[in-house]
């Protein structure tokens, strides 16, 4: 599924793994994590390897607790259902940074 340039509450039941396409982010958003569907031991991904614009999505529980930042840097988290409700389970990184079209790269 494709993650969206709005402040949503994203369901299990619309699939496993999100993906934000290239520089899709306009502005911070705010991504809810919602029970609705969801199983104990149901895992979810948000990934924004694609892109690289400079704002950030905060992933928050179905409470509003902040679960994981995403940043250009931290770009993908996956996220597991307990019997409490969402907990971020690991976050990855991007390292090295990608080198982008017209930039050297770091040496």
């Amino acid at each position: 599924m494709s993650l969206p340039d709005a402040d949503v509450r994203l369901h299990s039941a619309g699939g496993d793994t999100w993906v934000m396409a290239a520089s899709t982010l306009t502005a911070d958003r705010t991504y809810t994590l919602a029970n609705l569907g969801a199983r104990v031991g149901g895992r979810l991904v948000l990934s924004r390897w694609l892109d690289y614009t400079p704002f950030d999505v905060v992933v928050r529980n179905s409470e509003g607790v902040a679960l994981a930042t995403l940043t250009r840097s931290a770009a993908c988290a996956e996220f597991l259902y307990t019997w409490r409700g969402w907990v971020l389970y690991r976050r990855f990184a991007r390292t090295p940074a990608p080198v982008l079209a017209g930039q050297e790269a770091a040496e």
